[in-house]
C-alpha cells in the first residue's frame, strides 16, 4: 500500500478509535458530573456541531495552504482535546474539550480531498471505501478498548492512551507525509465560507448530493440512536450484548468497504448502488422493530448485515460523483462541505428519532424507510453528465 494513504487511513482510524473510546463512557460520565438529560445531550452532540462547523473550514485552508500541514493542524487538535479529557471533573470542560475534538475530527474533508489527489477517478472509489473501512475498524475496536480501559485503568486514561495515539499519528504523518496539491488556490480566501455553500449549492448536481447525504445520515442516525434503546426495552439486551451488536456492525462495515465494495463496482455504476442501497437499507432498517423476539438474534444479525453491505455502496459512490464534479484545487472545500452536512444530519436525526421513540417505538424505523424512499428522487439529478464548474471562494 502507498504509504501516503496508509498515513491517511491511520489518521482516521486513530479519530474514529478515539470516538468509540469515549462515546460509551461519555453519557454516564456527564450524569456523575451532575448534568441533566438535556446536558448529557449537549455534550453529545457539540462534538457533531463543531464538527459541521469545521469540515468546510478545515478543506477550505487546505484547498489553499495544501493538505499536509491541515493535517498536522487537525491532529493536533485532537491530541489536545484527548488530554483535556484526562482532566475534564466539571461538566464545562467536559463540554470544551469535546468541542475541540470536534473540530479536530474535520480532518476527514482533508483526507478524503488528499485521496481525490493521488488516486485516478476509475481507483476513487475503491480508494473512498478504505476510509470507510477505516472507519469500520474503530467503531468495532472503541467500545471495547474504552470499556476496558475505564474498568481497568480509570477514566482518566481514555484521555491519556487516546491523546498518545494522536501523538504518535502526528509524528508518522510529520515524517512520512507528503504534500499531495500540486496546483493550490490562489483567490481571496473566506475563514467563515458562506460563498462556498452557496456556490456550490447553486450547482444542481452538487446540490443533490449534498441534500441526499444529510438525508441519509439523518435517516441512519435515527436507527443508530434508538437501537440501543429498542435492544433493551423491547428484546432485554444489556449494555454488553449491545456492544457486540454494534461491533458487528462495525466489522461487517469494514470488510464490505475494504473488498466487497472493488466487487460491487465491477457490476454496478454508482447510480445503481446508490438506488439497490438506499432500497435496501430502508427496508432493513424497517424491519428491525417488527422482529419476533424468539428469532432476534439470527434475523436481527442478518438485517444488520445486509444494511451494512447496502451502506457500503452509497458514500463511497456519492464522494466518487463529488469529486469528478470539481478541480483539484477545490476537492477539500467539497469534501469539506460533504462532511458538514453529514455531521448537521447527526445532530437532526438523534434528536428527531428521540422524539419519535418516544412516541412509538416503531415511529423512528417508519420515519427512517420513509426517508431513505424519498431521496431516491434525487437520484437523476445526482448522477446527471458532468457540470463543469470551478468554485472561487
Amino acid at each position: 500500500m502507498d504509504r501516503r494513504i496508509a498515513i491517511l487511513l491511520l489518521t482516521i482510524f486513530i479519530d474514529l478509535l478515539g470516538f468509540g473510546i469515549v462515546i460509551p463512557i461519555l453519557p454516564n460520565y456527564a450524569k456523575e458530573l451532575g448534568g441533566s438529560a438535556m446536558w448529557t445531550g449537549i455534550v453529545v452532540g457539540i462534538y457533531a456541531l463543531c464538527s459541521f462547523i469545521a469540515t468546510p473550514i478545515w478543506g477550505n485552508l487546505s484547498d489553499r495552504y495544501g493538505r499536509r500541514p491541515l493535517l498536522l493542524y487537525t491532529i493536533v487538535f485532537s491530541t489536545v482535546a484527548y488530554f483535556m479529557f484526562s482532566f475534564a471533573t466539571t461538566i464545562w470542560l467536559l463540554l470544551l474539550c469535546r468541542a475541540i475534538a470536534g473540530l479536530g475530527s474535520g480532518n476527514i474533508s482533508v483526507a478524503q480531498a488528499y485521496i481525490s489527489d493521488v488516486s485516478s477517478p476509475e481507483k476513487r472509489t475503491k480508494m473512498m471505501g478504505m476510509i470507510g473501512a477505516a472507519f469500520g475498524m474503530g467503531f468495532i475496536l472503541g467500545p471495547p478498548i474504552g470499556g476496558f480501559i475505564a474498568g481497568e485503568l480509570g477514566f482518566a486514561w481514555l484521555g491519556y492512551i487516546t491523546a498518545m495515539l494522536c501523538a504518535i499519528n502526528f509524528i508518522l504523518a510529520y515524517l512520512f507525509l507528503e504534500e499531495s496539491l500540486v496546483e493550490k488556490k490562489t483567490k481571496k480566501l473566506q475563514i467563515i465560507p458562506i460563498d462556498l455553500y452557496k456556490q456550490s449549492f447553486s450547482i444542481k448536481q452538487r446540490a443533490f448530493i449534498f441534500i441526499y447525504n444529510f438525508f441519509f445520515v439523518s435517516a441512519f442516525s435515527m436507527f443508530q440512536i434508538t437501537a440501543t434503546l429498542l435492544w433493551e426495552d423491547k428484546y432485554g439486551y444489556n449494555e454488553k450484548q449491545r456492544g457486540y451488536l454494534f461491533m458487528f456492525i462495525g466489522l461487517c462495515n469494514a470488510i464490505v468497504q475494504a473488498g466487497l465494495i472493488s466487487v460491487f463496482k465491477k457490476y454496478l455504476s454508482e447510480k445503481k448502488l446508490v438506488i439497490i442501497g438506499s432500497v435496501t437499507m430502508g427496508l432493513c432498517i424497517l424491519s428491525i422493530p417488527f422482529m419476533s423476539k424468539n428469532l432476534f438474534i439470527p434475523y436481527q444479525l442478518l438485517a444488520l448485515a445486509v444494511m451494512t453491505i447496502a451502506n457500503g455502496g452509497i458514500g463511497p459512490s456519492l464522494l466518487t460523483t463529488l469529486s469528478l464534479t470539481g478541480e483539484s484545487n477545490e476537492q477539500g472545500a467539497l469534501m469539506g462541505i460533504f462532511q458538514s452536512m453529514g455531521s448537521l444530519a447527526r445532530l437532526a436525526g438523534p434528536v428527531i428519532g428521540s422524539l419519535l421513540y418516544a412516541y412509538d417505538i416503531h415511529a423512528p424505523y417508519i420515519c427512517a424507510f420513509a426517508i431513505m424512499l424519498f431521496i431516491l428522487f434525487l437520484v437523476n439529478g445526482i448522477f446527471k453528465k458532468q457540470e463543469s464548474s470551478v468554485l472561487s471562494v
